[in-house]
């Protein structure tokens, strides 16, 4: 493994473990709340995050090692709730704009193609299955946001005003087709990119 991309790995430890344990202790203690399971207040919530960050630069620091000798053999059975759970940050923070899960798949991607390029497996039906999951996830979140859109009062108003569309156009067969449709190239453009970091970081 060459010095930059050891590097790069370790920068990538240190910022996203942190960041998983920050804001995983933040949404649990303010869903205890949200869901008047247990009253929490903003203090304790801030405690709970960063005692959660601090957790994470502990466990970046006591297994650092470990991580980076095992960072390309890493089973997909974490590595796929981390990134779905890093997906859903990027969600939250960007209030539903994609541009996160965009570069979410390409890290992902390049993850893939240099982990494939040491272990020696089948390169191009890995590509594939790991594209199609990232276009499925990313897909899934512009669905959401898209259906969010279309049933909020200032988004209608706003495509009545400027369009020749009426109420139930919109949300009737055509707000449906046009969700649908932005849905399946959104998808379709993720794949491709994912594709694309997976081969190009493969040859590297």
């Amino acid at each position: 493994m060459k010095k930059i991309e050891t590097l790069i790995i370790k920068s990538f430890f240190w910022i996203l473990i942190p960041c998983i344990f920050f804001f995983l202790f933040w949404w649990v203690s303010s869903s205890l709340t949200i869901y008047n399971i247990i009253p929490v207040s903003e203090n304790q919530i801030a405690f709970s995050a960063l005692t959660g960050l601090f957790i994470g630069i502990c466990l970046v620091l006591f297994t650092n090692k470990i991580l980076l000798f095992r960072f390309y053999s890493i089973r997909y059975f974490f590595l796929i709730p981390i990134y779905l759970f890093c997906s859903t940050i990027s969600f939250g923070i960007m209030m539903g704009f994609p541009l996160g899960n965009i570069i979410l798949g390409v890290i992902a991607g390049f993850y893939i193609g240099r982990r494939i390029k040491y272990t020696k497996f089948n390169p191009q039906s890995i590509f594939r299955k790991t594209s199609i999951f990232t276009a499925f996830v990313s897909g899934c979140w512009v669905l959401l946001i898209s259906i969010l859109a279309v049933g909020d009062g200032k988004v209608l108003l706003f495509l009545t005003s400027n369009s020749q569309l009426t109420e139930k156009m919109i949300i009737g067969p055509i707000g449906i087709t046009l969700v649908i449709l932005v849905s399946l190239i959104f998808g379709v453009f993720q794949f491709y990119l994912t594709r694309f970091a997976c081969r190009f970081s493969f040859k590297i």
